[in-house]
């Protein structure tokens, strides 16, 4: 039974086998003053004055305490709640699952914030964002091709590893790094940590997550859409390997198109000293590739499928929820469970399509 703010502190239950008023569920309670702290990990969604709350685990990096980096103070009044454990995020409702009315879900955000969206800026926004997923991607893979990289094997192997380490310890963790430490060290330390972040991030092939501010594409989306569209990285790959073949194949038989559509490059590379590219430095190209986005890709799929537990307030269990976008329940996640699947599909197609040539698979 929850006991109203008459008979206990707010954020506190009336226990009936003690006879005692006890915290609620991931709150830590202070004897000797009447804050209350929430776990970092968790959001907390205010269920009226009296102090009742849904809890549950959340992506989202709150402000910490300064005497204990794991817990961040619940608000001494329920009608603050949402303001100061959603607000600063620009969300709202159950776990923060929503977006506040005129704002969208971010790209390129780490703290899932949600960003103000325009009517007039989406159609550039979608175009903005494709942009950036697909030419650098191919300008690299054209680098790849034309300077026989490989980083599937020999000295870069371990070097790359490394890299996609840290960018995953920055994804898993970013409210330990920047909750706590980006706060309290001098400006050129952080300057540091972001030139590393960006340097990690190259290897994992998110170019932008550090330099670009986060923007919103269009405030219909969701949390669960904009995971899927991380998943680009699964299908281009492959599309680009098909066109490679195609291409290659048609320039073997001499199609007139294709040998006016690779003069250009083919110019390129004799002014730059570099002999023919072969179908061997494509595919060892491919097989670096795919080892690149396997990061991101399997963390985009990880997100659809991981789902957490909504308590009430005394700590019985209400509902199962997708951890990344708590508006999709778990009865209803079957279309984004089979959309996780696609890429684990996708990549072993990668790997037949380079297998003898160099696959990492």
């Amino acid at each position: 039974m929850l006991a109203t703010n008459t008979s206990c502190p707010t954020w506190h239950y009336y226990h009936n086998a003690t006879g005692q008023c006890e915290c609620g569920k991931w709150l830590t309670c202070s004897s000797d003053s009447n804050q209350v702290d929430i776990r970092n990990d968790c959001c907390a969604t205010p269920l009226g004055e009296d102090g009742d709350y849904y809890v549950g685990f959340c992506p989202l990096a709150h402000t910490v305490n300064s005497s204990n980096r794991l817990y961040s103070e619940m608000p001494s009044n329920a009608s603050q709640l949402d303001e100061v454990m959603c607000g600063p995020y620009n969300r709202r409702g159950l776990l923060c699952g929503e977006c506040k009315e005129g704002y969208g879900p971010a790209v390129y955000s780490f703290d899932q914030k949600c960003a103000k969206c325009s009517s007039l800026w989406s159609g550039y926004a979608i175009c903005l964002y494709l942009f950036f997923q697909f030419v650098p991607t191919t300008f690299i893979l054209i680098c790849f091709v034309v300077s026989r990289l490989n980083i599937t094997s020999g000295p870069l192997l371990g070097y790359v590893l490394f890299c996609q380490a840290t960018a995953a310890i920055r994804t898993y963790h970013y409210y330990f790094l920047y909750g706590y430490i980006y706060n309290h060290v001098a400006l050129s330390l952080r300057l540091l940590l972001d030139f590393i972040v960006a340097v990690s991030e190259f290897w994992s092939l998110n170019f932008f997550k550090v330099i670009i501010p986060p923007f919103c594409i269009s405030e219909k989306l969701t949390a669960i859409h904009v995971h899927v569209l991380n998943l680009i990285p699964a299908i281009y790959p492959l599309v680009l390997v098909i066109i490679s073949c195609v291409l290659m194949e048609l320039h073997a038989r001499k199609y007139r198109i294709v040998e006016i559509l690779w003069k250009p490059f083919k110019i390129i590379l004799s002014k730059t000293n570099i002999t023919g590219v072969t179908s061997d430095a494509v595919f060892r190209a491919f097989a670096s590739f795919i080892f690149l986005s396997n990061i991101s890709v399997m963390f985009a799929s990880y997100q659809m499928v991981n789902f957490v537990t909504v308590y009430n307030s005394v700590g019985l269990i209400q509902s199962e929820v997708l951890y990344i976008d708590p508006t999709v329940e778990w009865t209803d996640s079957i279309p984004y469970a089979l959309t996780a699947g696609v890429p684990i599909s996708v990549k072993v197609s990668e790997c037949q399509e380079t297998t003898g040539h160099h696959s990492i698979c």
